[in-house]
């Protein structure tokens, strides 16, 4: 999608005079070196798990650090890009994101998939990691292809996220607020004509017999 990107949507933003050259061969060096520590982590993953977990639990640290650091670095270095932004270019960032949210999920409904696969399936199919494509592009492209180029990871990476932060945070604000005073309700008096009287009333509706000090069995 990548060259793609350059030969479409770049052609607009650059001089028609300006000939783009595509180094394809550093582009499948990129791809192979990202892709060999994934598939050696897979297979440590399948045949080694508890080696797997101690690496993982090793990790979660420096990858904290990691991605903090380097977005901090990266929005200083090239903060010019959110310059170059216009309205066409978010529209695109929020179609790609979008368009895999929404097809991920229908596809899960195709097949019947359970509530919490349907949004497993939809999240990590519009989630499009940026991070990768703009690894790639800074070891491919000499400039200034490079800074036309991260545009389009720029806006689909401000894009991303929006949607599930509006989505985490409506749930939120119902959980707390709507569920929450529905469970602290009080129970009425209706308890004694559907026949749960000397029942306890446990947390997930079901109802517990209370046995009364007369009625305990005797050894």
């Amino acid at each position: 999608m990548m060259p793609l990107w350059l030969l479409t949507v770049g052609q607009t933003l650059m001089d028609s005079d300006l000939h783009i050259v595509l180094p394809f061969g550093r582009m499948i060096l990129s791809f192979v070196a990202f892709t060999v520590p994934l598939v050696i982590g897979v297979i440590i993953a399948h045949f080694k798990p508890r080696i797997a977990a101690v690496i993982r639990k090793g990790l979660r640290p420096v990858l904290v650090i990691v991605i903090l650091s380097t977005t901090a670095v990266g929005l200083y270095l090239y903060s010019y890009l959110f310059t170059m932004l216009t309205v066409a270019i978010l529209v695109a960032g929020c179609c790609l994101p979008y368009a895999g949210f929404l097809l991920g999920a229908v596809l899960s409904v195709v097949c019947r998939q359970s509530r919490m696969r349907v949004l497993t399936i939809a999240i990590e199919t519009g989630i499009q990691n940026t991070i990768i494509s703009t690894m790639v592009l800074m070891n491919c492209l000499p400039h200034p292809e490079l800074e036309i180029a991260l545009v389009g990871p720029a806006a689909t990476g401000i894009a991303t996220p929006l949607p599930l932060f509006i989505a985490v945070a409506g749930h939120e604000i119902w959980r707390r607020c709507c569920r929450g005073k529905a469970e602290v309700a009080p129970e009425d008096n209706a308890d004694d004509d559907d026949g749960t009287a000397g029942k306890l009333r446990l947390g997930d509706g079901r109802t517990n017999k209370i046995i009364a000090p007369e009625d305990k069995p005797t050894v």
